[in-house]
């Protein structure tokens, strides 16, 4: 298998909806080991952004992996980055995609902004099947490798 194989196939996710770039952004720290990922549909309650995506980091460098992870990742789909706050603090860093929010926690600081309770938990799209999904092809990839 070549390298261009085993590489995650990139999305042209220029000019979709703010769902599927919430989606891919969520798979995104999905593969790069985010704990506790949630989506939020926000745009009734905020102005600010339409979708919240949520995760939890192991430490500090794990947190600033998943911000560099999403952004490059965005980036290569197409998605324009805006900004990233919380850089130097490293407990909670917001990744601006325009119509998605990417929240990024440690765990004490997840914990203590409760962000998601904030939130109408009828907003909150699944994203079960997304991920189980994701570890099938993870799998099958595996799979071939091995023969």
């Amino acid at each position: 298998m070549n390298e261009t194989e085993t590489k995650t196939t990139t999305k042209d996710l220029r000019g979709a909806g703010g769902e599927a770039v919430a989606k891919e952004a969520a798979l995104t720290l999905f593969r790069k080991k985010g704990i506790g990922i949630r989506l939020f549909r926000v745009e009734d309650t905020t102005v600010i952004a339409d979708y919240y995506v949520i995760c939890t980091g192991r430490a500090s460098s794990h947190i600033l992996a998943l911000a560099d992870e999403v952004t490059y990742h965005m980036g290569e789909c197409g998605v324009p980055h805006y900004r990233t706050e919380g850089r130097d603090g490293g407990e909670w860093l917001l990744v601006d995609f325009g119509d998605v929010l990417v929240h990024i926690f440690s765990r004490d600081a997840r914990e203590y902004y409760n962000l998601e309770r904030l939130l109408n938990p009828g907003g909150e799209i699944a994203l079960g099947d997304l991920f189980e999904e994701e570890l099938h092809k993870q799998e099958a990839g595996g799979q071939k490798d091995e023969v």
